[in-house]
């Protein structure tokens, strides 16, 4: 597990947390290396997973993620059942990881892999859905965000990510779980609001052509579980991907392209036999096995 030594060349003596977060059971390539769809500045995005000791486990000791970054590549460690809870709540992000076709695991990360089907469910389908039309909307230089009263708008949301860790999808759920309750929700441009490299596309091209690419994507991944249980990598559709990441693409042909996507997705989500939740009792075993044997 070791054979990355550019992703776990951290030294933290002393600290028995870190010891086990650098002797995870998985690490998979996620993000545009692992689509197919990377350019020259793309970092390298990788989900771990490990297994904390007894300490963690079974005492008062909690250990939920991390995430550390490392010149260009950025990794989301995971405990096992934070891993698991992601799964169960339809985290394409981490479905992807099992799905990877670059990984290093030891026994513990290959018996994972292996079982990775009985996580499948309906629910993906759904958070899928729900994570491409936020996408959509930040495409297209709006989003939704609370009037948070004295504190910016860009403060609180950043402070919220910042305090729990939240990957990309979380952040997606998270805002949309914010403005649910939130008294006062307004629709804003956020081309002031976004990276750099965000703002470079959208002056060039007029719209994020990333979260663009982004948004069919993730409906071409809800796709492919309902018609093969799976998901395939490098993306099919990779070349695609990469016109619309180069702005090839009018942003009205995508939205149109989704709209397709979306019709045939909820017309084969009737049909489909998978399970509308992930089945507990399989999933309650497998950890329980990952655990003893870690």
């Amino acid at each position: 597990i070791d054979s990355r030594p550019y992703i776990f060349s951290y030294k933290f003596p002393g600290n028995p947390l870190m010891d086990f977060v650098q002797r995870p059971c998985l690490i998979a390539l996620t993000g545009s290396r692992l689509y197919g769809i990377a350019t020259e500045t793309s970092d390298a995005d990788y989900i771990s997973v490990t297994v904390p000791t007894k300490e963690y486990l079974y005492g008062l000791k909690t250990f939920e993620q991390t995430i550390v970054k490392k010149d260009n590549s950025e990794n989301t460690i995971y405990s096992l059942l934070k891993f698991f809870k992601n799964l169960s709540n339809g985290s394409i992000n981490s479905l992807e990881a099992l799905h990877s076709d670059e990984t290093v695991a030891n026994a513990t990360g290959e018996k994972l892999i292996a079982a990775r089907e009985i996580f499948l469910s309906k629910k993906f389908v759904k958070s899928v859905l729900h994570y491409a039309q936020n996408e959509l909307g930040r495409a297209k230089s709006t989003t939704q965000v609370v009037d948070s009263g004295d504190n910016s708008k860009d403060d609180l949301f950043e402070m919220f990510v910042n305090t729990f860790q939240l990957d990309r999808f979380q952040r997606a759920k998270a805002l949309a779980l914010i403005n649910e309750v939130a008294p006062i929700v307004k629709t804003i441009s956020t081309k002031h609001k976004v990276g750099d490299k965000r703002r470079v596309l959208i002056d060039k091209h007029g719209f994020d052509t990333k979260s663009a690419a982004n948004y069919v994507r993730l409906l071409s991944q809800a796709y492919e579980l309902l018609t093969e249980g799976k998901l395939i990598f490098p993306r099919r559709e990779s070349a695609l991907l990469r016109q619309i990441r180069n702005g090839e693409i009018k942003i009205e042909s995508i939205e149109k392209l989704g709209q397709e996507l979306i019709e045939n997705i909820k017309a084969l989500e009737g049909k489909s036999t998978l399970p509308q939740l992930a089945p507990i009792e399989p999933i309650h075993q497998l950890y329980l096995e990952l655990i003893d044997r870690s």
